[in-house]
């Protein structure tokens, strides 16, 4: 009972936690740094991406890593990256 109590009592805290707010768009800043980043780099040049695509073996079926109890650690598939 005095755990119910507990739980009860930290749940108003716990639903604050939560974020809601929209993320911002980047700074002038940020947008700028990026600018010089992408003009430095040779982005255009797809020679090392197709390499890498050549030296893959093979991709994972799922992005998925497992407890030694077989419950979820982690789902790396929420973090894939757009394809070119």
């Amino acid at each position: 009972m005095s755990r119910l109590l507990a739980l009860l009592a930290l749940a108003p805290l716990l639903a604050g936690a939560v974020e809601t707010t929209a993320p911002k768009p980047p700074s002038a800043f940020t947008v700028e740094a990026q600018r010089r980043v992408e003009a430095e780099l040779p982005f255009a040049d797809r020679a090392d991406f197709e390499r890498a695509e050549r030296g893959l073996i093979r991709r994972p079926e799922r992005l998925l890593i497992r407890n030694p109890d077989g419950s979820v650690a982690w789902q790396l598939g929420g973090y894939d990256s757009p394809r070119r």
